[in-house]
């Protein structure tokens, strides 16, 4: 009776430590990946408020010769620019290996599975 109160304690308390670890590794992740993302979110905007800036140069500029001409061009430029812009953002998410918001839901999903297991195993083992 004592040797089975002893593996059980044993058991639990392994189970709990476990459980801790993937806690803590959860939280890590997010951490990292909120950090990632808050770094991409200002070369973003550093991007975004210097393609803006060029953009109001060249609409100043157009509007002082008023050539149609040229604010088409200028137009033509800032389409560009957009899709630059565009490109490069995702590019650069690619790079940094971040995960979509389906990716996400999915992981998500899958520790919620996980956790909902480690309880009905913590159940039906311990009785809790």
């Amino acid at each position: 009776m004592a040797a089975t109160s002893n593996l059980r304690a044993n058991i639990q308390t392994q189970f709990k430590k476990k459980l801790g670890e993937v806690s803590q590794k959860v939280m890590q992740a997010e951490k990292m990946a909120e950090s990632q993302i808050g770094e991409v979110v200002k070369k973003v905007e550093s991007i975004r408020k210097v393609q803006t800036a060029r953009v109001r140069e060249l609409m100043a500029e157009a509007r002082k010769l008023k050539s149609k001409e040229l604010i088409e061009h200028v137009e033509a430029a800032r389409k560009q620019i957009e899709e630059k812009a565009a490109t490069g953002f995702a590019s650069l998410l690619k790079k940094l290996n971040l995960p979509t918001n389906k990716e996400l839901d999915k992981l998500n999903r899958k520790i919620s599975a996980l956790e909902k297991k480690l309880k009905d195993l913590d159940h039906e083992l311990f009785g809790k």
